[in-house]
């Protein structure tokens, strides 16, 4: 006789929207903690624990790059008006 699976165990391949909103709201956290040089040990040591290098250097480059513009742009306007 075949087991059928049991409905209260949620399949680890699907994943949650709600998971998938803090998980991009801990990553901005983390990465404006980050460019600020603050970030409590608490955060840090979840983000060593959940996420992959790659996301953080993604998000961080990313962030620089629209930072840098931003900062250029400013810079831009002021000296233009």
């Amino acid at each position: 006789m075949a087991k059928l699976p049991d409905p209260t165990v949620q399949d680890p391949k699907v994943q949650d929207p709600k998971d998938t909103k803090t998980r991009l709201k801990n990553l901005l956290q983390s990465v404006l903690a980050a460019a600020l040089g603050v970030q409590s040990n608490k955060n840090r040591e979840r983000d060593f624990k959940e996420g992959s290098a790659g996301t953080f250097i993604i998000a961080g480059v990313l962030f620089t790059v629209v930072f840098v513009a931003s900062v250029l742009a400013v810079v831009q306007l002021v000296l233009n008006g």
